[in-house]
């Protein structure tokens, strides 16, 4: 997969379909682009804002974020994308970024801890994920 968020010049794309990379589509900078075939599709990335901070809202459990996660994840599953990818974070509505890009001392990115254990978010989150399968 390539890195290629619209900002790399056309002979970096040319060369990724020679070799059979993948195309990376983030939501968040294109939510009106269709998703393209051959792709990663994903929501965000690491050098973004999580899904809850994006939306505008950054509490935890909010039934209108919810909503709005199960239609974006609805969207990318639905799409002709050959993978999705989701951050384990956007799942429970984290609003803190694992990452911060151009920061180093100032926060401790990388190294936050889940903030649920496997078993919590089998519970909480597992019977939601299961309606977003791909066949």
């Amino acid at each position: 997969m390539g890195e290629n968020l619209g900002i790399v010049p056309d002979v970096v794309n040319e060369k990724m379909a020679r070799h059979g990379l993948r195309k990376l589509y983030v939501l968040q900078l294109t939510p009106d682009a269709p998703i393209p075939r051959e792709s990663v599709a994903s929501l965000n990335t690491h050098d973004t804002p999580t899904f809850a901070a994006f939306s505008g809202t950054c509490r935890h459990g909010d039934e209108q974020t919810l909503e709005a996660l199960e239609k974006a994840l609805s969207r990318l599953m639905k799409s002709s994308a050959d993978i999705v990818s989701v951050a384990v974070e956007d799942l429970w509505l984290e609003p803190e970024p694992v990452n911060v890009p151009g920061t180093t001392n100032e926060r401790p990115n990388w190294r936050r801890p889940m903030r649920h254990s496997i078993e919590e978010l089998e519970a909480t989150i597992g019977p939601r994920l299961d309606s977003f399968r791909r066949p």
